[in-house]
């Protein structure tokens, strides 16, 4: 039986989805490396434990991409935070099939930012402008290296929005950063052999600053900071029914 056209769902990260607030959830479906919109599409939102908190709702479609607004009624205070959550897209693509994607998802109290900026990388090095290709900017290599960043805490174990301290995560991002920039310019600018080694440099670093690595961890998941976490290990793993489960990652 035809399959149809082998559609591709972008998904870097899981979706974290912020309690007691309107959240736009977004899936962006690729033919080859073309952005393609669909016609029109359902989506479902489901808990952990398997009922929907958005059951079969239609999507809107915009800028080619399928969203849908959950209220923030839909997310109250007593919805139980976790990872675990599923959205689910079916979607009529062009190919006239309807493709259904799925996407992992988790419920938390509040979002975690990157807090290296642009300006942070060309104090380092000011030259790093000077290595962008066209239609590049240094923005891009750190978006890149902070979905790195949150994959390998997940991987470990770490969910990242109960990091309460994200400076911690300032020299490990900026180092990352650097690494894809310095391996982008080896294949793309020339002088091969010196932007190999600067990206050696880099990477080095990022793994250096990544066995130090401490930051504030709010383990009872409560919002705030108290006693005893602090100063949390990020590379160590310590799982409780999940990933996968439908327990809480730690």
């Amino acid at each position: 039986m035809p399959q149809g056209t082998q559609y591709s769902n972008s998904q870097k990260v899981p979706d974290f989805i912020v309690r007691d607030r309107a959240n736009t959830i977004e899936a962006a479906i690729y033919d080859d490396n073309t952005l393609t919109a669909p016609s029109s599409g359902t989506v479902s939102v489901f808990r952990a434990e398997g009922t929907a908190i958005v059951d079969e709702q239609s999507v809107t479609v915009t800028a080619d991409k399928a969203t849908f607004a959950i209220s923030a009624g839909t997310l109250p205070t007593t919805e139980i935070l976790g990872d675990s959550w599923l959205i689910v897209w079916t979607l009529t693509m062009p190919d006239g099939i309807a493709h259904t994607f799925q996407r992992e998802a988790a419920l938390v109290r509040r979002e975690i930012h990157p807090v290296v900026i642009p300006d942070d990388m060309t104090t380092v090095h000011q030259e790093a402008s000077t290595l962008l290709a066209s239609g590049q900017n240094l923005q891009q290599f750190l978006d890149d290296s902070w979905d790195m960043i949150q994959r390998r805490l997940l991987a470990d174990g770490r969910r990242p929005s109960l990091i309460m301290s994200p400076h911690a995560l300032f020299d490990v991002h900026r180092h990352l950063a650097f690494y894809l920039l310095f391996l982008d310019a080896a294949s793309s600018v020339g002088d091969g052999g010196n932007w190999d080694e600067m990206a050696a440099h880099h990477l080095e670093r990022y793994e250096a600053q990544w066995s130090r690595l401490r930051f504030v961890y709010d383990h009872d998941e409560d919002g705030v900071i108290d006693a005893g976490e602090e100063g949390v290990s990020g590379p160590a793993a310590v799982y409780l029914g999940g990933p996968g489960g439908t327990g809480k990652w730690l």
